[in-house]
This record gives structure tokens, C-alpha cells and sequence, in this order.
């Protein structure tokens, strides 16, 4: 728009007629438009072909800005951004619009895309829908539509193959899993049917024997969970072993008394032992029940265990890894571990980057893993021979404080049913290519095995206790089940949030990691608005529990991998309980 004559001529008449006349920096200035700072009146707004200009008085001084359109990393000092901001004029006051640039801004422009894709065919509020966009230089990124606090819907749609359109839009009947309810679904979610009432869903007892396979002397670790509570003298046996099991807080369960019971052993036997579970009840009676799970463990094998990485300082935690099916297993090992910290392997991500001199790595070597022969009774272990054979590897090391990492290169083995990759409790495994795999998806399996940090999905499970420090339980949210409990809609409630930012373990540190600290200030298209601290529906595999962070690494695998701050503070305090004190960006947390 071209700017009038007379309107050019009155803003220059200002200009000279002004005392104390001073130029607002592009900073401040953005600070002003925000509405972060008071007491402001805007005298005069001009609109240019790519920006605005005018003047204002604050604090009885009168200034004038002059400002462009253009990426807010301008502004920010981010080296990326994806928000780009255009400035127009209203009642001679100034508008700021953002607009989101979906591969990135760069040079005052948005980053082309040559693709755009979406699920739910386009602005659609009422159903969920997952986007693909492609840029020109072939990178891919995929969003979904999400809910956000208040019943905000965050909705992502193609405004042509290759632009992008956002927009918060209020849902009327409430916001669930990246939709809008319908009004004729709001009765599910009604006072009338759940009130303040705590929802009770079915239980079932779960147990987990860690490792999977066991060599002979090897540390066994038994988790049960959803046991009756008020139970006491846990124990599971196995051949002529007996674990007692406890729910203290202090056997890598997360907190006492949250009816998650752990115990841990070495064994001596070998062979493929079935447990039993035994408890007294409430009222001191004795009960036996038979698990359908089964303990294996097997004789050592003759590889050695060998130095790869090593800080020849004060290292005291282990890494133990295995490389199965590949050429080069020393190049694979380098990727994944990635001790110089190049690669997005384990060492290129904090807090192990700056710790890494409290580590030392080793390997066993799988080149003659062909040569393992698998005892008959692991064959009615559903896992791909590649990794029991895996397991059995990692027995030829025992070393204090270890943990384990398996990596393999084929799926031809894999059985129906079997998980491509795992971690918990010092073991992880994963499939790993370098052609389509990254190293980071390594990281994420490993940081389950080393931290005990569980996944930032969103699935249709619900559940009555919270995993350690990463997730939050409130009795607040509505959950609704079909199918006789087959499936479950969950929907943040006013309380719940609010129960959330209260109650939460990581309440102290609410709104850091975006904008201003400490205060909860980022929206979607805001640089590091996935790592603000907030509260969001989804966290371990459950719908009903709050994770702190939108899409932190253990949601959502990219490079650079980013644990966020509450992942990463789990994480250091791990390291501090392990070798009693921490490094790097650890000490901010100390």
C-alpha cells in the first residue's frame, strides 16, 4: 500500500514538533506491540508495502518506530524460527499477526515446502488429523492437530500443496485427543456422570523380569504392579529362588508406597523357571498364585568383554553394547555411541554429553554370533533368535553399575507380536540401519534403560498411579470407556489443569524452557514451544496422566534430540545417584 502525501508530511511535522525524540530498537518495540509493557499510547501508525512506521508516547516521551516484516529470529536471536510476523495498522495503533513457517524461517522469508498433506483433509476441528510436509531440500516433518489448556484446539490444515494455515480455535463442547467434541458427545463428559467422582477401571497385575534372557550371575530385577493394596511379605520364586520384593521407593520403583513392588537378585541356576507369586493379605492369610511368566537364564559365553570408549578418568557407570548383523560393527558402535559427540548418538545428547567423562563404554563383540547355539528351552520365548542371542552377549560382562544396550540390523527374525525396540530397567535393545534409522532413535530406548523415563504417547490405556517424576496423576480428568472398557476418551478438565500446575512434580519449574522464565507464555508456533514446561494429557502409554513438555524426545524422535528439562533433570539425578555428584548442565540443577 502505497503511503499518501499529506499523511507523510503530518508524520514528518511530528517528528520535528517532537521533544526528547528518540528511534524504539526492534526489540523493544516488539515488547511494546505484545503488550509487555504498560502506559503506552500510540499517536500515529502508517502501513508501508512490508512493514509500518509511526510514532508513540511513553512515559510523556514520544518516539518513534520504524519496523519491517520478517522472521522473529530477527528479533530473538534464535538462529531458527518457524514464526514469521507481519505488522498492519488499526485505529493508528499497531497489529502484530504471526504466521507460522512450517520448515523453518530463514532471511525474512519462510522456508519453501514442495509438499503438504493432511489426514483430516483440511481445516477440520471435529476430527483429529496428522500433517507431512515436505521441503525443497527433501526434509520432512510431521504435526498433528493437539489440544491445548482451556479447550483451545490447535488446528493444523494444507492451505494449498505447499502453505501451511494454523489456527486456535475454542472448542464449544470441550477438546479431546486433537479434536473437538460434537455437541451431541458432551453428555459424555457431563457433571452428571462423573462429578468429582475418581473413575475406577479395570486392574490387571502386571510383572516384568528384566533382562528378558539372563546369563549365570547376572542381576534379575522383578517389577509387579496393581497388586491389593494393603498386602505385605512380597515374594516372587523362581527354581529355588526367592525374590523379595518391596514398594519403598528404593528398588527403582519411583515413589513408596504407589503399590509398585520391585526386587532384585543374581542367579545361579540356569534353565526356564515359571513363578510363582506369594503375599499375606490384609487379614495376615498366606496366598500362592501361579504367574504366566517365566524366568530364563542361560550359561555365559566365552566373548570377551573389550574397551571402546573411555575417559581413562574417573569414569564409574558402564555401558555394555552388542552390534548383531552388521559388516562394520565397530562403525555402527561409533554411530550409536557417538563419544565425540558428532553423530546425535547417546554422547551428542545432554546430560550425557557434559557427563561423559563419568562413563566408561565397552562391547562384546557379535562377530561369531552365528556360532551361539541356543539352548531348547529358550525357543518358547517369543524374541527374535538375533536378540537372545543378544542377551547372552551382554553376560560375558559384569561390570558394577551396568547398562546395557543391544542394537541389530535384521528384522527377518522378528516374530508376530515382537517389539522392534525396548528399554527398562539397564536393558535396551533396537533396530538399528544407518540408511533409514538415526542414531537418536538409539538414545531414546537407551534413556528408558538408563533413567527409567517411560513414553510420551497418547494411547487408549488409563491408569490410577504415575511412573517417577515424569508424569502426573488427576483424579480430576473425565475418562470415558467403549466397548466395555476396549477403549478410552479422556478430556482435561478446568480442575485437572489446575490440579496439574499445583500438584505436579515439576510445578516449580512451570513455563521455563520457552519465553520467559517461569512464566507460561509460548504458543505453538513459538520457537522451543515444545519444551515449555506446561501440562499435557498423554505420558506413559496413558491418556489420563500429565507430562510436563508438548513433544520432548521421548514423544517424538528428531535431531537434535531434546529431553526437556524435567526428562533431564530425571536423568542427572540419576547420574548423582550413581556416582554421588553431577557436571555440566547437570550443576544448574543441583
Amino acid at each position: 500500500m502505497k503511503l499518501k502525501l499529506s499523511l507523510l508530511l503530518l508524520f514528518l511535522s511530528l517528528l520535528i514538533l517532537s521533544s526528547c525524540q528518540e528511534e524504539v530498537s526492534e526489540s523493544n518495540f516488539l515488547d511494546l506491540v505484545s503488550g509487555v509493557s504498560n502506559n503506552v499510547q500510540w499517536d500515529a501508525c502508517f502501513e508501508t508495502e512490508n512493514g509500518i512506521f509511526g510514532t508513540l508516547t511513553k512515559s510523556e516521551f514520544t518516539q518513534s518506530y520504524q519496523i519491517t516484516d520478517g522472521c522473529k529470529n530477527r528479533f530473538s536471536g534464535f538462529d531458527d524460527s518457524k514464526e514469521f510476523l507481519v505488522f498492519n495498522c488499526e485505529k493508528e495503533k499497531p497489529i502484530l499477526e504471526s504466521n507460522l513457517c512450517i520448515s523453518g524461517c530463514l532471511k525474512n522469508a519462510c522456508v519453501p515446502i514442495s509438499s503438504c498433506t493432511d489426514s483430516d483433509g483440511g481445516k477440520n476441528f471435529f476430527t483429529a488429523g496428522k500433517m507431512e510436509v515436505t521441503d525443497k531440500a527433501g526434509n520432512k516433518d510431521f504435526l498433528e492437530d493437539a489440544c491445548y489448556p482451556g479447550n483451545v484446539l490447535g488446528e493444523l490444515h494444507c492451505i494449498t500443496s505447499y502453505e501451511v494455515g494454523f489456527e486456535n480455535y475454542v472448542c464449544p463442547f470441550g477438546c479431546v485427543q486433537g479434536r473437538c467434541l460434537e455437541e451431541k458427545e458432551q453428555d459424555l463428559f457431563s457433571e452428571e456422570n462423573f462429578g468429582e467422582k475418581v473413575i475406577e477401571f479395570p486392574k490387571k497385575i502386571s510383572i516384568k523380569v528384566i533382562p528378558r534372557i539372563a546369563t549365570v550371575g547376572d542381576e534379575v530385577n522383578i517389577v509387579m504392579a496393581n497388586l491389593d493394596k494393603g498386602i505385605s511379605k512380597v515374594q516372587i520364586k523362581a527354581g529355588s529362588k526367592s525374590f523379595q520384593l518391596f514398594d519403598d521407593g528404593f528398588h527403582g520403583d519411583g515413589l513408596a508406597k504407589d503399590n509398585v513392588y520391585v526386587g532384585n537378585s543374581k542367579i545361579e541356576e540356569v534353565g526356564n523357571f515359571k513363578l510363582s507369586l506369594s503375599f499375606e493379605d490384609k487379614d495376615n492369610m498366606k496366598k500362592v498364585i501361579d504367574l504366566d511368566y517365566n524366568l530364563v537364564v542361560t550359561e555365559k559365553t566365552a566373548e570377551e568383554c573389550q574397551y571402546f570408549a573411555s575417559s581413562q578418568n574417573e569414569a564409574k557407570i558402564n555401558i555394555v553394547v552388542t552390534a548383531i548383523g552388521y559388516d562394520d560393527e565397530m562403525k555402527v558402535l561409533e554411530e550409536v555411541v557417538d563419544y565425540k559427540s558428532q553423530l546425535d548418538g547417546i554422547f551428542s545428547v545432554e546430560p550425557f554429553k557434559s557427563n561423559k567423562e563419568l562413563f566408561d563404554v565397552w562391547y562384546v563383540s557379535a562377530e561369531n554370533s552365528d556360532q551361539i547355539v541356543l539352548p531348547d528351552y529358550l525357543e518358547e520365548i517369543n524374541l527374535a533368535s538375533e536378540l537372545k542371542k543378544g542377551y547372552i552377549l551382554l553376560g560375558s560382562c559384569n561390570k558394577p553399575q551396568q547398562f546395557n544396550l543391544i542394537v541389530y540390523n535384521s528384522m527377518d527374525k522378528l516374530q508376530e507380536g515382537d517389539d522392534l525396540s525396548y528399554g527398562q530397567y539397564k536393558y535396551a535393545y533396537t533396530f538399528y540401519d544407518s540408511k533409514i534409522s538415526k542414531s537418536a532413535d538409539v538414545v531414546h530406548e537407551f534413556v528408558h534403560a538408563f533413567a527409567g523415563l517411560t513414553d510420551e504417547y497418547i494411547t487408549d490405556s488409563v491408569s490410577d498411579y504415575t511412573f517417577n517424576e515424569q508424569c502426573y496423576y488427576s483424579p480430576h480428568v473425565k475418562c470415558f470407556s467403549t466397548n466395555n472398557g476396549g477403549k478410552y476418551f479422556c478430556q482435561e478438565t478446568v480442575e485437572s489443569y489446575n490440579d496439574c500446575l499445583v500438584n505436579s512434580p515439576w510445578k516449580d519449574n512451570l513455563g521455563d524452557g520457552c519465553g520467559k522464565t517461569g512464566t507460561i507464555d509460548c504458543k505453538p508456533i513459538d520457537e522451543n514451544f515444545n519444551l515449555e514446561v506446561n501440562c499435557f494429557l498423554g505420558c506413559g502409554r496413558q491418556k489420563n496422566l500429565y507430562r510436563s513438555t508438548f513433544s520432548s524426545g521421548m514423544k517424538r524422535i528428531s535431531v537434535p534430540f531434546e529431553l526437556g528439562l524435567v526428562n533431564e533433570k530425571i536423568v542427572c539425578q540419576q547420574i548423582k545417584n550413581l556416582v554421588g555428584f553431577n557436571r555440566g548442565v547437570c550443576l544448574k540443577y543441583n
